[in-house]
């Protein structure tokens, strides 16, 4: 697994530090990489969404959260990869191994990307978002 974005623990029996700053132990590029899937995952996955959301309301900064998830992401993609690698080792070559990803709600069923996208806008709207509608109904007012 990549551990490339993790905060940094200070704990004695029941106490933690809090505000520790946020190792960063990799190469640019591939934490760059993984940040934006994480990003476009937050977007339109619900579990993402959710898990991005849960993170927020514990009092996470944006950044925090979106290392975690992007750390998520990244095992993720590993667990794909090896998955990959190992049906091409173990398979005839003539077959196609390609590997699409699922979009699942919160009950674990299978959905369309499109429906995926109106679940996350519905049940997790950015603070953005949120922001709009408050200047929209004041402005009715």
């Amino acid at each position: 697994m990549l551990l490339w974005a993790y905060t940094q623990k200070k704990q004695s029996a029941d106490h933690d530090k809090k505000g520790l700053p946020i190792r960063k132990d990799a190469q640019k590029l591939l934490k760059k990489n993984h940040y934006l899937a994480a990003e476009t995952a937050r977007k339109w996955d619900v579990e993402s969404a959710a898990f991005y959301n849960r993170l927020i309301k514990i009092g996470l900064h944006h950044n925090q959260a979106m290392c975690a998830l992007a750390r998520k992401c990244s095992a993720r993609n590993f667990a794909l990869m090896k998955r990959i690698h190992n049906s091409k080792n173990n398979s005839v070559p003539e077959q196609d191994t390609t590997l699409t990803y699922i979009f699942k709600d919160q009950n674990g069923k299978i959905i369309e990307s499109k429906k995926a996208r109106e679940i996350v806008l519905e049940k997790y709207p950015s603070k953005k978002s949120l922001q709009k509608q408050k200047q929209r109904t004041t402005a009715l007012n």
